[in-house]
């Protein structure tokens, strides 16, 4: 029985996120930290498929990183074989890094210049809008 609070999906993913995960990594391979990359297109319902690109960045003075996601927005099953592949979105993500003295690292997602919607699926596109929100 789904408590008051929970929303049925009628379609997607069962409990379908709205996020794909990204973690780091020190030199030696320990989990350092992971930011969940909010996509904030059809919440409830969208499937991360995977990490399409990652570029370094400088954002205001700070050390940042550019990350491209591909997501489905919803993954109702294919009715034929040319349907599958076909319904990808893609959303690029400016991450905020934050490194600490004792080797702690903060991410913190910051959609204030390319915004929280955005459907850039280039890297390159993105370091421009980048560049002309820093000035």
């Amino acid at each position: 029985m789904l408590s008051p609070i929970e929303k049925p999906v009628s379609h997607g993913y069962p409990g379908g996120r709205g996020w794909c995960e990204f973690d780091f990594f020190d030199q030696n391979y320990k989990y350092v930290n992971g930011i969940r990359v909010n996509i904030q297109d059809h919440a409830d319902t969208n499937v991360c498929n995977w990490i399409e690109g990652v570029s370094a960045a400088t954002y205001k003075g700070q050390p940042a990183l550019l990350t491209t996601v591909q997501y489905h927005r919803g993954i109702d099953p294919a009715k034929t074989v040319d349907e599958i592949g076909n319904s990808y979105h893609r959303f690029t993500a400016l991450l905020i890094l934050t490194p600490h003295q004792d080797g702690s690292l903060s991410i913190r997602q910051d959609d204030s210049c390319l915004g929280p919607g955005n459907q850039i699926g280039e890297l390159a596109i993105a370091r421009k809008r980048i560049a002309e929100c820093s000035q």
